[in-house]
């Protein structure tokens, strides 16, 4: 065999390898070990391919699997099964691990005998942690929602983030003016968790501090150490004996996120890794401030309620603000006394209420009288009732749901007040949130799917050194990795915008380029539709370009898509004194006039389309937060069945 030819052939899988970004492959003689390792296994795993070929491929397992000997079992099994797929953990040269999504196959001789192996690996921790996050914070929502007593619902939400969240998961709150109580605490191991409290009680936190929960406190400001290294313990704690404390607890990484009511700190939530088990990232930043948005937002409907009870006074004023719904009854259920919200929930005139026309038990629909009689029983034993959910029966005869509490204002006449909330919007929100994740998963996992399919192809077709179809399927692969990223920066920016961590990145611009360049990319994705501009003009604007682009690709794209029997799109642009106004037309399905504002609101989907059309319904969404933070607006013209043009506005003159 020509040696020049053998040169050039290893030389060309070298680059070749080298080219697959985002994926780690490395190749394996028979004895598992490293023969060839790309610069995405370099990346990925840390180690220089000096440092690892001809060393055994176990390096990169956990100690435990290298001891059960994983590889050779492994090895074993493609050699028996040929190509097996696998989710594996494995450990970084820093010492940390991540998870892959695995492909390994079996490399052979022109014999047909097995010559070695090669590995194709993908980082998905991040994938699976946004996923496990998803989960955790659906599962924490329905319990913060659970009940009033917050401080009994913080003790389960710590329970159920350890340990699918971190190892450590503690609550403080203040309780006055510079004390703090711990109102929760939770670890892996029970024992720990006595531990932690008599140590808090010995070792009271220090308020001056200028790190950790204090500082939270003060500052209303998240902290976050995604990696917490021994200098670091050193210079967080006084005396020796707390170091050598602190050091056997193995912190690998820590968040700490502030709990805010009105602005203020009222609490801190601590999550720790230990034991070098996995660092926290940005991902996990972000769903812990989103927790602690959540859990402070019940914390301060508590508060509220409580304060309430407590003073009568204040009772009246939040009676006569209409923010939930209240009536006054006796005994026998005649309601003589309502607000303005209560007459709307329940469909009857504040008139035909206070002519005693409504009678509370005709309200309660038969399948919850049994609730209703037990909640009154309550009511006269305790003087006031748990808050329970349930339905009334409105005036039309339908049913609204509805969350209640009542308490007696007069023991002796048994004439109770009653708070009812409407929890219409909160039950389709629950509904929405369950689709959402369901929908998410499956928008996620698809393009995985699609991209291992394209890499076994593209596996062989190395073995035959087709080097343009391999080029043609690297370019479906990034299609697919493209898709993924986008719907995941979706997510995250929803994520960014609900928490007010969203940035923008101001610059001078010509918007004409900018809509000349996003037409010149998406025009290729569509062989049915044309994409017409008419009357684009020249003009310079101030804005974050990126976050623009993403407002006008979201309108085009669902130009095209909502279109699907139409050959064009039409693009309009036009200027006053002020604002430069853009237009995007499609010629599609229309939409009725009742949705029109709605469509803007976070997970808003029409529910005829979306059985048709894929999505979340956070594009228009997030159009609409990045259009209002230019100093614009948008909105839409539209009619059923005759198409729709979406606009915005943006300003000539901005920050």
């Amino acid at each position: 065999m020509d040696k020049n030819k053998v040169k050039l052939d290893k030389e060309f899988y070298a680059r070749l390898l080298d080219s697959l970004e985002g994926y780690a492959v490395f190749t394996m003689d028979k004895a598992g070990l490293v023969t060839s390792w790309n610069k995405g296994a370099e990346r990925l795993l840390g180690y220089k391919d000096d440092e690892i070929i001809g060393k055994n491929a176990s390096t990169i397992l956990l100690p435990d699997e290298r001891k059960d000997g994983e590889q050779v079992k492994e090895l074993n099994a493609v050699s028996h099964q040929g190509n097996i797929k696998s989710e594996r953990w494995y450990l970084n040269k820093m010492g940390y691990t991540l998870l892959s999504s695995d492909t390994i196959y079996p490399l052979r001789d022109r014999r047909g005998a097995i010559s070695g192996y090669v590995k194709v690996m993908r980082d998905v921790s991040d994938f699976r942690r946004s996923e496990n996050n998803l989960l955790f914070l659906s599962e924490a929502s329905k319990l913060l929602s659970s009940s009033l007593n917050y401080t009994k619902t913080l003790n389960r939400v710590a329970e159920i983030a350890v340990p699918q969240i971190a190892d450590w998961c503690t609550v403080d709150l203040l309780v006055g003016k510079g004390k703090i109580e711990q109102v929760a605490v939770a670890h892996k191991d029970p024992k720990k968790v006595t531990w932690a409290k008599e140590l808090r009680k010995k070792q009271p936190i220090d308020m001056k501090t200028n790190s950790g929960v204090p500082h939270v406190l003060r500052t209303g400001k998240s902290e976050f150490y995604p990696l917490v290294t021994d200098k670091m313990l050193a210079a967080s704690v006084k005396t020796k004996k707390t170091l050598d404390l602190v050091r056997s607890l193995q912190i690998t990484s820590v968040i700490l996120v502030p709990l805010l009511v009105g602005g203020m700190a009222i609490g801190v939530i601590t999550f720790l890794t230990t034991g070098g088990r996995k660092r926290f990232t940005k991902t996990d930043l972000r769903m812990a401030e989103e927790l602690a948005t959540r859990a402070s937002l019940v914390i301060n409907n508590a508060q509220l309620y409580k304060s309430a009870r407590e003073n009568e006074f204040k009772f009246k004023s939040f009676v006569r603000s209409n923010i939930i719904g209240v009536f006054i009854a006796n005994k026998e259920g005649k309601i003589y006394a309502a607000n303005e919200s209560f007459s709307k929930i329940i469909g009857y005139s504040r008139e035909e209420l206070k002519q005693g026309k409504v009678i509370r038990w005709k309200l309660v629909p038969r399948e919850y009288e049994t609730r209703e009689k037990k909640a009154m029983k309550e009511l006269e034993q305790k003087g006031s009732t748990t808050p329970w959910e349930k339905e009334y029966i409105r005036s039309d005869g339908s049913q609204i749901p509805v969350l209640v509490t009542s308490t007696l204002i007069e023991p002796s006449s048994g004439t109770n007040i009653t708070l009812v909330v409407d929890m219409t919007e909160r039950k389709k929100l629950e509904q929405r949130k369950d689709e959402f994740i369901g929908i998410a998963s499956h928008e996620l996992k698809t393009p995985l799917t699609s991209i291992k399919g394209y890499i076994q192809i593209l596996e062989r077709i190395i073995r035959e050194m087709g080097n343009e179809r391999a080029k043609t399927l690297i370019s479906k692969t990034n299609t697919y990795i493209n898709r993924m990223n986008s719907l995941i920066s979706d997510l995250l920016d929803v994520s960014k915008i609900q928490s007010g961590k969203i940035r923008f990145n101001y610059e001078k611009f010509d918007f004409y380029d900018l809509v000349t360049e996003v037409i010149d990319a998406i025009q290729p994705t569509t062989t049915k539709h044309t994409i017409i501009c008419k009357d684009c003009i020249h003009q310079d604007i101030i804005g974050d370009r990126n976050r623009l682009e993403q407002v006008f690709t979201n309108l085009l794209s669902n130009a095209i898509k909502y279109s699907p029997k139409a050959d064009k799109v039409t693009i309009r642009m036009t200027r006053d004194s002020k604002y430069i106004t853009v237009g995007v037309t499609d010629y599609g399905i229309g939409i009725e006039k009742r949705h029109h504002d709605k469509l803007f609101r976070r997970f808003y989907r029409i529910e005829k389309s979306s059985n048709q059309f894929s999505g979340l319904g956070i594009g228009l969404y997030i159009s609409s937060e990045i259009v209002n933070r230019h100093g614009g607006k948008i909105w839409v013209e539209s009619m059923e069945g005759k198409g729709s043009t979406f606009y915005f506005t943006l300003p000539l003159k901005n920050k």
